[in-house]
């Protein structure tokens, strides 16, 4: 390696460290079947993605885990980066994992109030506003019912994840 890779490396290395600084978010997308699961947030009732805050000296993906054990009992171990978007006042870290058709030790927490599966390709339809309502789906892919535009909106992580699938 020559001196200006070496430098180029160092200083492309530090401006991530600068870059992380600031407030940083990871979220996972658990994918079943072509179809994610999404909760229903309880402050906002938007639905979005488990995830939240990474707390100092935790890595990224350790945040990404954290938070979704805390928000619904459960561990996913093999989790894929989607993306990382750069955002003016923080960094969000999206990832993907395999979900399990049964959700054996699945507890919302009181963050969240309700839950659901959705078709990736009907969100991103429902985004492009081609249709005006989404179906929620259980497990199995099975229409337990549908929610109108004004009911169903989608927290910001959600949306970039859907728009990055």
């Amino acid at each position: 390696m020559n001196i200006e890779n070496l430098k180029n490396t160092f200083e492309s290395a530090i401006q991530e460290i600068i870059t992380e600084k600031r407030a940083i978010t990871s979220f996972v997308a658990p994918k079943h079947n072509k179809m994610i699961m999404l909760m229903k947030r309880t402050k906002d009732e938007k639905w979005g993605l488990p995830g939240g805050r990474i707390e100092k000296k935790e890595r990224v993906k350790q945040a990404a885990r954290r938070e979704t054990a805390e928000e619904t009992n459960m561990e996913f171990n093999k989790l894929n980066k989607v993306a990382k978007i750069r955002g003016k006042n923080k960094n969000i870290h999206l990832f993907t994992t395999k979900a399990m058709s049964q959700l054996p030790n699945f507890r919302m927490n009181k963050e969240h109030t309700d839950y659901g599966y959705f078709k990736i390709n009907e969100l991103k339809d429902f985004m492009k506003k081609k249709i005006d309502k989404i179906a929620v789906r259980n497990a199995d892919g099975l229409e337990v019912e549908y929610l109108k535009r004004k009911k169903f909106k989608l927290h910001k992580p959600a949306k970039l994840f859907i728009r990055n699938s």
